[in-house]
């Protein structure tokens, strides 16, 4: 999987019908937290910056610096 190769543990992958939340567009990647509260969308196949951008969402806050853009 894609994420664990990345080093990111922790990360749960899930896949499902987003029609009930009115997202129709796929792909579309939610970051959700442990309290179900969606924290970062991305809409569309993300481009090299797009998927730097998703796994800097996916570490840690003490994690290395963000990639700049």
């Amino acid at each position: 999987m894609f994420i664990k190769k990345q080093g990111i543990s922790g990360a749960r992958v899930v896949s499902t019908n987003l029609s009930s939340v009115g997202i129709y567009a796929t792909p579309t990647l939610l970051l959700v937290d442990s309290s179900g509260t969606i924290r970062s969308e991305w809409v569309g196949k993300q481009d090299e910056p797009g998927q730097q951008k998703v796994l800097f969402a996916l570490l840690p806050q003490s994690g290395p610096a963000a990639p700049h853009s």
